[in-house]
């Protein structure tokens, strides 16, 4: 008798842990790879978090090198003339996003007191992407934002198979 209530003990504990790791979503373990192509800025009271989109969610026919940068306070914005990306303002894309925009739910966190930008530029032929911008606020000093980020090669890519 002993045996069999260790027996099924063992087996329920079992079928709960298999369950748990298994109920996981794609979509949580892309938010957690996607913190290693995040980095950030911070002086006084401005925060600047980007991340490089393309290791976890590129189309495979994509040209472009894609971003998405928060800052903090709401008040602070990127001044979009300033943007460059390998010290070329080239071709550079940027526009403000919403707070119901599908692509904020990707990130690993996201906070209702920033402001999102989505920067896209022609893919660089570079081992690494510095991109720098200038940014204000109302409640602190213009900042000169560089954040560097390592490119890998696109067979290296994040997939969930």
């Amino acid at each position: 008798m002993k045996k069999f209530i260790f027996l099924a003990l063992f087996s329920a504990f079992f079928s709960t842990f298999i369950m748990g790791c298994s109920g996981k979503s794609v979509d949580e373990a892309q938010k957690r790879e996607l913190l290693a192509y995040t980095q950030k800025f911070q002086q006084d009271n401005f925060l600047v978090v980007a991340t490089y989109l393309n290791p976890i969610y590129s189309q495979e026919n994509d040209q472009n090198d894609d971003f998405i940068i928060s800052v903090y306070p709401q008040d602070a914005q990127i001044l979009i003339e300033s943007l460059k990306v390998n010290e070329s303002d080239e071709n550079i894309s940027a526009h403000l996003l919403n707070d119901d925009e599908p692509l904020l739910k990707k990130l690993a966190f996201n906070s209702p007191w920033t402001k999102y930008y989505k920067i896209s530029v022609p893919a660089k032929d570079s081992d690494t992407l510095k991109l720098e911008f200038k940014a204000t606020s109302e409640s602190s000093q213009p900042h000169q934002v560089l954040l560097v980020f390592q490119k890998i090669s696109r067979s290296l890519y994040w997939s969930p198979r």
